[in-house]
């Protein structure tokens, strides 16, 4: 790499936790290869925010990470680094605490503080960073070129450049707001992303609506039941019911390597129908969660003179305003438009605030618009993405064969390229959002730049075969018979 005509070898834009998993092991990587730095990559990540802050509006006192803390941003791929929780424990003091708490999920706001401790103490990290723009370096579009330039203005509100080989993409999710409520500006309708900032406005408010029933909404429902016992809470939703999500043992398996293999695998017309069939795989609440709202449920029913909870499934969101019936005292401020779905019957209702617990969405940022013309895309305007996660190329012959085939071209692989991380679950499947993927999405990518598998990837993760190829492999490498499954390629 030290031939290299590129200031980096890779550019990450976004430093969430999927981002910041990469840069770490990028970092461990170079920090064992102190006395031959050519051979570790060169990398640099940009963020706009000031500092690493991991959905700030929903770290809510005694709120968890749905997964296990071995979930964090390298164990799974390098469970031995210097970068992993239990090191940020001890280097804090606090492995004995943590040993005593006996608990396998850890809060939110201690998640969101490791990775803030893992993101002050890599070289590659730049924060206050904006990205504007990415073009090619070279040629004439993505598929000519031999790398990127990458502008962006920092915190001062200066213009800066760097140039790459390859770039990856990590600008995460935004919050999705129903049509409806687009044009509302008013401080008192928000999504849940925005709840910590506005948990004051619960004070003074008589009623709230709450619409939808992921792991969002039930905890901006509970803290309402739980703190605010004035608060007459209406909570809808357009599910088939607050149910909870997945979360038997065999059922994590679909959130497992061999499951984005066997996904990636389907004919693209088969992926989104698989996936519309597994929404409380991810979509639902935790039991946990659920419990600890019907209990909170129960014990204000004890209360005659509490308010009772309206909770309605099968509801949805027609149209939100402001209400303009000023002159009544028992108005309220939003006027709400409401349909049961099954029975096909509107209502109306009223609120003081309306809390939208309405999902996110995935969103090509406008800085790539210099690179989407050359980008492979499906009927739905979303990128065609490789299994090692790479941005297909529109007009590549061997680009088209490999979708189709599943394999990879080992020429074409040298070319740059432009890595996805978590905009791949039309894709790859419901896991691309998921924690505990995160380190071994991050592990591919990182051994691409390497060139060589220096964090293992294994092929064998679960019980369960997801179809007959994965059984027929399966069979093949348990009878001693050599190993169907690729051999991981390098992009250096």
């Amino acid at each position: 790499m030290s031939h290299s005509p590129y200031e980096y070898d890779l550019v990450g834009v976004g430093l969430g936790p999927f981002n910041l998993s990469l840069a770490a092991l990028l970092e461990e990587h170079r920090l064992k290869n102190a006395d031959a730095r050519e051979t570790s990559p060169k990398a640099l990540f940009l963020e706009a925010r000031a500092g690493f802050d991991w959905h700030p509006g929903m770290i809510l006192p005694g709120t968890t990470l749905q997964v296990p803390f071995l979930a964090d941003l390298v164990t799974m791929a390098a469970p031995t680094s210097r970068f992993s929780f239990l090191n940020y424990l001890h280097e804090h003091g606090r492995l004995y605490n943590f040993y005593f708490y006996e608990n396998f999920k850890i809060f939110r706001k201690e998640y969101n503080q490791y990775c803030q401790w893992v993101s002050k103490n890599l070289e590659s990290t730049r924060f206050g960073a904006r990205v504007t723009d990415v073009r090619p370096e070279h040629g004439s579009g993505a598929h000519d070129s031999e790398g990127y330039r990458v502008f962006y203005t920092d915190s001062g509100g200066h213009t800066h450049s760097v140039t790459a080989r390859h770039i990856v993409l990590g600008y995460g999710t935004r919050p999705t707001v129903p049509p409806c409520a687009r044009e509302i500006s008013e401080p008192g309708v928000f999504h849940t992303a925005a709840f910590a900032d506005n948990r004051h406005r619960l004070s003074g408010a008589r009623r709230v609506v709450v619409i939808g029933s992921g792991q969002s909404a039930g905890e901006c429902a509970l803290e309402i039941l739980r703190t605010a016992p004035e608060v007459e809470l209406h909570w809808y939703t357009r599910g088939q019911g607050f149910l909870p999500m997945e979360y038997s043992k065999l059922g994590l398996e679909y959130f497992s390597p061999e499951y984005i293999d066997y996904f990636h695998s389907l004919p693209r017309e088969s992926r989104d129908r698989v996936r519309s069939g597994q929404d409380l795989f991810y979509k639902g609440i935790s039991g946990d969660t659920i419990a600890e709202i019907y209990d909170a449920l129960y014990e204000r029913s004890l209360d005659p003179e509490a308010s009772r909870p309206r909770l309605m499934a099968g509801v949805e969101l027609c149209d939100l305003r402001a209400n303009t019936d000023a002159a009544s005292e028992a108005a309220h401020a939003y006027q709400l438009e409401l349909r049961h779905r099954e029975e096909g019957a509107a209502f109306d209702d009223q609120a003081d605030l309306v809390i939208l617990g309405t999902g996110y969405e995935h969103a090509l940022p406008d800085f790539l618009d210099n690179l989407l013309p050359a980008l492979a895309v499906d009927e739905l305007d979303r990128l065609l993405i490789s299994r090692d996660y790479r941005a297909l190329l529109a007009d590549s012959e061997n680009e088209a064969r490999e979708e189709r085939s599943g394999g990879e071209d080992s020429a074409d692989r040298r070319r740059s390229n432009i890595f996805i991380q978590n905009g791949e679950i039309h894709t790859h499947g419901i896991g691309a959002p998921d924690l505990g993927l995160g380190a071994y999405r991050a592990a591919m990518i990182a051994n691409a730049l390497i060139g060589t598998e220096h964090y293992r990837i294994r092929d064998k993760n679960v019980y369960q075969h997801f179809g007959l190829s994965g059984m027929r492999a399966a069979e093949a490498r348990s009878s001693g018979a050599n190993d169907p499954a690729q051999k991981q390629g390098s992009v250096r």
